[in-house]
């Protein structure tokens, strides 16, 4: 009885509720809504998975051409062009007259343009004209022929670019009243063996654009030059750089003497190398080079001290000390690797013409330098010109051939 009191007193209104059935029918409606969501999403994906979607076909790909005329960036000509006939002129001297200036005229020369007055003998007549007396000079191309067999140079060689067509490696016409009015085109040749390369590959492409910058003579750097090849009979300058023993053959020996006898011109460098004793008179290259010398030359091979009076040295600049000297300063000096510089280039001869220069100022090196070495340069174009303007050589022969041909 007093328990039933008790349930009574403490009763609840949630007693009333059924927990398992609220449950039971909660659970039904959630998956009722759980049904419908997923029908409702089902729909559009279907109908999306099933929709056909028209593609359009891409457009094939066009090209467009386009024709452009050609554009001339060089006004056309040929490259033979007719030389007009020549006309025999006889040279005539005479005293100095008193003479008067007339209007100047420019008359096309192969060094260029050259300033020419036409006078007259003034007749006593009082003109109020200015009278001069002018410094007459002859301007004449030496050549081996007979006056009456000399041909103008001014008539044949209108155009020197003309000629240089691969037959000639080298033709040039000099000023003899300015020594640095000079015009023409040459080829340089870097020299090769069967047993050395040269020492210094680029210094030869250096010496080219000096020449170009330095004169008015168009200089271009030939092809690799074998000493055995009879290409060298060509050329009328040969580099040789080595810094290597090396022993050369009985052909590049036999070769390289007739192409000297024969007109040619070398250079020949020997490169030095650290930790040379002192005491030793040559380096192993000076003296495979000497020796490769002596062998092609013979009892002809004597090697001469050139003078500072040398042509050599004035060719195109004036070096009144001698040569300049090599730039190469850098390395340290001890006991054992000094070695003084000779202030002298060495030459030999075949009878009154130069035909090799013989050094170990390593004037290559100085040209392949970037700054600093424009005396070595100077020099450089020195030699060029010497070899290219000295009687007897492969360019002279070539313009005493020319002109025999054209007589």
């Amino acid at each position: 009885m007093a328990a039933q009191i008790d349930a009574k007193r403490f009763a609840t209104p949630t007693d009333a509720l059924r927990l398992e059935e609220l449950l039971r029918r909660q659970r039904g409606v959630l998956y009722r809504a759980l049904a419908v969501a997923i029908v409702l999403l089902a729909i559009p994906v279907i109908y999306l998975a099933t929709k056909e979607e028209e593609k359009k076909a891409p457009k094939p790909p066009l090209m467009h051409l386009v024709v452009r005329k050609p554009r001339l960036t060089k006004a056309f000509e040929f490259e033979k062009q007719q030389i007009p006939k020549r006309q025999m002129t006889r040279q005539v001297q005479a005293a100095k007259p008193q003479i008067t200036r007339k209007p100047q005229i420019r008359l096309p020369d192969l060094v260029g343009k050259i300033k020419t007055f036409r006078f007259g003998v003034a007749s006593g007549a009082d003109l109020g004209l200015e009278v001069v007396q002018p410094e007459v000079q002859r301007v004449a191309i030496k050549s081996p022929k007979e006056p009456e067999k000399r041909i103008s140079m001014q008539e044949e060689f209108l155009d020197l670019e003309a000629l240089d067509i691969g037959r000639y490696k080298g033709l040039v016409v000099q000023d003899p009243a300015d020594k640095q009015n000079i015009t023409g085109f040459v080829y340089l040749a870097l020299a090769w063996g069967n047993d050395f390369k040269p020492s210094t590959q680029r210094a030869i492409f250096e010496l080219v654009e000096a020449i170009n910058g330095f004169t008015q003579i168009r200089a271009e750097v030939d092809d690799h030059l074998f000493l055995d090849s009879r290409a060298i009979f060509r050329a009328p300058f040969v580099y040789i750089s080595v810094d290597q023993a090396f022993e050369p053959t009985q052909q590049e020996i036999a070769n390289l003497g007739a192409y000297l006898r024969q007109g040619g011109f070398v250079m020949v460098e020997a490169m030095g190398e650290l930790g040379r004793d002192a005491a030793t008179e040559y380096t192993p290259a000076e003296a495979s080079l000497r020796e490769m010398l002596k062998a092609s030359l013979g009892r002809d091979a004597r090697f001469k001290v050139i003078p500072n009076d040398h042509p050599i040295y004035h060719s195109f600049y004036d070096f009144d000390d001698g040569p300049p000297p090599k730039r190469t300063q850098e390395r340290l000096v001890h006991s054992r690797d000094f070695h003084p510089e000779v202030p002298f280039l060495e030459g030999i001869f075949i009878g009154e013409r130069l035909v090799a220069i013989f050094t170990t100022k390593e004037y290559g090196r100085a040209w392949e330098k970037e700054f600093r070495n424009e005396p070595q340069l100077q020099m450089g174009v020195n030699l060029v010109v010497f070899a290219l303007t000295q009687q007897g050589s492969i360019a002279q022969q070539q313009i005493d051939f020319y002109t025999e041909q054209n007589q």
